[in-house]
């Protein structure tokens, strides 16, 4: 199981540097992990002072960090390529849909799986990182009228996506446990 990049970059990994890179990149992965989990904590004081378009942004910004997080997993069980694995350390739209990834099967006519492949949209992840930029800047229209981070992100809007990614961390870390694996590998087992 390999994204669409990872399949046509032809190169592969051997198994000697997949297991000589591995508790590096676990290690890394942590660290985004443990990062992604003090943005929530801090986006928690923020909404609890009721500055709630900071606090959205600072949870984005660890649903990114989670992302990537995924992305550094992937990376270390070859599922990934190292292309999309240094893009997952600039890009906002990468790590965004790499949460959304899907792993797309095809059949033969007798139904039976023949290939597995991971797939992300990052138009999607486009999308998720301008409701980033909406929360921390002022945005004007075409007739000069501003619109304030204030009036595009609410209340309740702040809640519901602190409360996603919190879930989302807790089920990540869940199969985990359970499978004793990271990355979509510990989704699939």
């Amino acid at each position: 199981m390999k994204t669409h990049k990872r399949k046509a970059d032809g190169t592969k990994r051997t198994s000697n540097e997949i297991l000589r890179d591995m508790g590096k990149l676990g290690e890394l992965y942590e660290i985004c992990m443990a990062n992604a989990d003090r943005l929530i904590e801090a986006a928690k004081i923020l909404e609890n002072a009721r500055f709630y378009p900071q606090a959205f942004f600072l949870g984005l910004t660890a649903w990114e960090e989670i992302g990537k997080a995924q992305v550094v997993a992937d990376y270390s069980e070859d599922c990934v390529s190292h292309a999309e694995f240094e893009q997952a350390f600039r890009s906002h739209s990468l790590k965004n849909a790499y949460l959304e990834r899907k792993v797309v099967l095809t059949t033969d006519k007798s139904n039976k799986v023949t290939d597995a492949t991971i797939s992300y949209d990052v138009n999607r992840g486009k999308e998720l990182a301008k409701w980033r930029e909406h929360a921390l800047y002022v945005s004007v229209t075409d007739g000069f009228v501003g619109w304030s981070p204030e009036t595009q992100i609410s209340d309740k809007q702040c809640r519901n996506l602190i409360d996603e990614i919190e879930r989302y961390s807790d089920f990540l870390r869940t199969m985990e446990h359970l499978t004793e694996r990271i990355g979509i590998k510990s989704l699939t087992k």
